[in-house]
């Protein structure tokens, strides 16, 4: 229920960035005594894929939970080096 939340929130804001690819989705997990834990998968952006890495994350240490959060990592752009080149030229 609250995977499902957070995953249609994430869907919302990432519509604000349509040019930009996904490379990982995470999900944080922050315990009832502060410590944090991040697991981090290559797979589609979805609310089961979130959901995955929630059970596995959490069924290895299943205290109780303060705070949950999803989030994805974006690939990053790199200018091929020749084209830098060209710019010094």
């Amino acid at each position: 229920e609250h995977i499902n939340r957070l995953y249609y929130d994430l869907k919302e804001s990432l519509e604000h960035y349509p040019e930009k690819t996904i490379k990982n989705i995470h999900v944080k997990i922050k315990y009832f005594d502060f410590k944090l834990t991040t697991i981090e998968r290559q797979l589609p952006v979805s609310a089961e894929a979130f959901l995955q890495l929630l059970e596995e994350r959490w069924f290895q240490n299943p205290p109780p939970v303060r705070l949950l959060g999803v989030g994805v990592k974006f690939v990053e752009s790199k200018l091929p080096s020749s084209f830098q080149l060209q710019l010094l030229a």
